[in-house]
């Protein structure tokens, strides 16, 4: 496997982590740091995920998994400028 294919996984899998996380938080409490959790996910997947903010209301289950498809774009991303600019 590449650098560059390391590189991309481990982004996609901190970015998965933290989603699940989140998710376990907001399914399983209920009080205000429950709410404050989703932003620790929007921050793992930043930029891409300022799109899920500019979206109407598509519920928590489509916002997390919107996340997670943001990410995989990323990496595809990320893989492909780490290789374009480890060939010069």
């Amino acid at each position: 496997m590449s650098v560059a294919a390391r590189i991309a996984l481990g982004y996609f899998v901190v970015v998965c982590v933290v989603v699940a996380v989140v998710a376990i938080i907001h399914a399983t409490h209920s009080g205000p740091d429950a709410s404050l959790a989703a932003v620790w996910a929007i921050a793992a997947a930043l930029p891409g995920s300022l799109v899920v903010g500019a979206l109407p209301d598509i519920g928590v289950v489509g916002e997390f998994l919107l996340l997670v498809v943001v990410a995989l774009v990323q990496a595809g991303l990320l893989y492909a400028v780490i290789r374009a600019f480890g060939r010069r």
